[in-house]
């Protein structure tokens, strides 16, 4: 499986982003040192995740590495590319953006260990955002999205962790845990005693967050966030399409 770094001193070539154009070949320096941490991002084509793509660049000077999955004659760049809105970034922060072409349910990291190792080495945070969204999708659909997703997520934080740099691994669950099928009071704490799923996406979000409080027993650092329903930006109103 061919990848794209946003790492540095890396011995293949890789491909970057700079605004509207890419740019092709090796790239090494203090701009892109391995000492620098790096971010791994899921779900980087959603509204949400390019809106905390784009923060992480103008905010910090992490560099991002995106795991996109490739659609039809679009690729995982192009993609990304679509998803992420450059006129936002500063220019120096665009040079900090990589891709993985891949699916979280075939990990493009099995059986590779060129890239295993670069993440390893580089990948200092995980966002897991990535998850189907469908209410009305099938119960074997979403488990598979939704959970086994997660899992696969989860087995690689257990990785870098263990034997890398990973500080953190940061899920994103939802508010609905608990279902949305009755009215109750749902705490923080999971898992949830009563719950009462109205479909098949509730319950997977559900499995999956219990997936990370177990990973989060055995000592993996991680945080959890369970959002509402997301409509835009509260200061300004602005909704991605």
């Amino acid at each position: 499986m061919p990848w794209k770094s946003a790492g540095a001193r890396m011995d293949a070539a890789v491909q970057w982003k700079t605004g509207n154009r890419s740019q092709t070949g090796t790239k090494s320096g203090k701009a892109h040192s391995a000492g620098r941490g790096c971010v791994l991002v899921t779900g980087a084509t959603g509204s949400l995740g390019g809106a905390l793509i784009e923060r992480i660049l103008a905010d910090s000077d992490m560099d991002v590495l995106a795991l996109v999955r490739e659609s039809g004659r679009e690729s995982a760049e192009m993609r990304l590319h679509a998803a992420i809105d450059f006129e936002q970034i500063p220019g120096e922060a665009r040079g900090r953006i990589g891709s993985i072409p891949g699916d979280i349910r075939r990990a493009p990291w099995h059986g590779d260990t060129s890239l295993r190792n670069m993440l390893r080495t580089r990948v200092t945070e995980i966002f897991h955002l990535a998850a189907s969204t469908d209410l009305t999708g099938t119960r074997e659909s979403l488990m598979a999205a939704n959970v086994d997703g997660t899992q696969a997520m989860l087995t690689l934080a257990q990785d870098l962790h263990s034997n890398g740099r990973l500080e953190r691994f940061n899920h994103f669950s939802t508010a609905f845990i608990a279902g949305s099928a009755q009215d109750h009071h749902a705490m923080e704490a999971y898992p949830c005693p009563q719950p009462a799923w109205a479909n098949a996406y509730e319950e997977s979000k559900h499995i999956a967050e219990g997936n990370v409080h177990a990973a989060i027993a055995g000592g993996l650092p991680a945080t959890v966030f369970r959002p509402s329903i997301v409509v835009g930006n509260s200061d300004d109103g602005y909704t991605r399409s």
